[in-house]
């Protein structure tokens, strides 16, 4: 085995965090990471992909996984509606941009819709 070489991904436990080389499963690196945005909150509906049914896409929050996820449930119970987290993105199922682009002004942050 090579000196640079690293293990990514191992039959016993999958995927390999290159950081810390644990388990993605056991793994922190990631969770304590800030997801990538520019500090403009974008808010956008979109049916792609979806049979037709509309949903809001709100992206470009600079915050940790764990704070993404309470904002995601603070929307959703805001919206009274559904909705997920995927890759740094909330998703909130329905058409809801103007109660979020306001709820996120009145919070103080940069809005783009």
């Amino acid at each position: 085995m090579n000196s640079n070489s690293q293990l990514v991904y191992s039959t016993a436990s999958g995927s390999i965090c290159p950081k810390c080389q644990k388990p993605k499963m056991d793994c922190n690196c990631t969770k304590r990471e800030t997801t990538q945005g520019d500090g403009i909150i974008q808010i956008q509906k979109s049916t792609k992909g979806r049979k037709g049914k509309t949903v809001t896409l709100i992206s470009g929050i600079q915050e940790d996984e764990t704070t993404l996820k309470n904002l995601a449930k603070t929307l959703k119970q805001l919206c009274g509606s559904g909705g997920s987290m995927n890759d740094g993105t909330i998703l909130i199922q329905g058409e809801h941009c103007t109660k979020i682009k306001v709820y996120f002004e009145q919070k103080g942050y940069k809005v783009k819709d």
